[in-house]
């Protein structure tokens, strides 16, 4: 995993994830500000596979309302998930079991939004957790790659031939962390 920072080509990667916010609003003004919206755009145009978890989800969406100014006000998305955000003061927490291809994944959900389906994009995840549309997928549940099913199929869309172990969750957390810590750091957390 390597953490994006400011604006770069992303020609290179071969997949991007998007992870939550403290502040949707706020981190879809920092990737137009930035060039990254772009970038993210002209990626899943050349097909490479986007994931945003949470916040990343809200982010790919076409708006996010945000009535009762929970953030930062309305915001247009980046309008790659055919999905609409309306935040409300209620936070959704809870421990979560998702059946997903004959097995079912452990995960949470922490989140403000409500989230609205359009026609153009499909259940990836049952119960209004998760759409995809194309190459772009979008999903509520947080740990998804703590479960190595999930993991092993993520990497092989990707060509990668191997098999996942159970130690590759403590990588997964200390890269997290760093994530979380440059997010911290750009300002993203308002």
């Amino acid at each position: 995993m390597v953490p994006v920072r400011d604006w770069a080509r992303l020609d290179a990667y071969h997949a991007i994830l998007l992870p939550g916010s403290k502040n949707t609003v706020a981190s879809l003004r920092y990737l137009r500000q930035s060039g990254l919206a772009a970038e993210i755009s002209r990626a899943v145009q050349r097909g490479v596979p986007v994931l945003g978890i949470c916040g990343g989800l809200q982010l790919l969406g076409r708006e996010i309302h945000d009535p009762h100014r929970i953030e930062s006000g309305d915001c247009p998305g980046l309008g790659l998930l055919d999905l609409t955000t309306t935040l409300v003061p209620d936070k959704t927490t809870r421990q979560r079991q998702v059946p997903w291809q004959g097995i079912r994944l452990g995960g949470y959900e922490i989140h403000h939004g409500q989230t609205q389906a359009g026609e153009r994009v499909q259940a990836y995840l049952p119960d209004g957790l998760g759409w995809c549309q194309d190459n772009v997928y979008g999903v509520y549940v947080h740990g998804l790659f703590e479960n190595a099913p999930y993991r092993q199929q993520f990497l092989e869309r990707l060509g990668w031939r191997g098999q996942t172990t159970g130690e590759w969750s403590a990588v997964v957390d200390a890269s997290l962390e760093q994530v979380a810590q440059l997010i911290v750091e750009s300002g993203w957390i308002i």
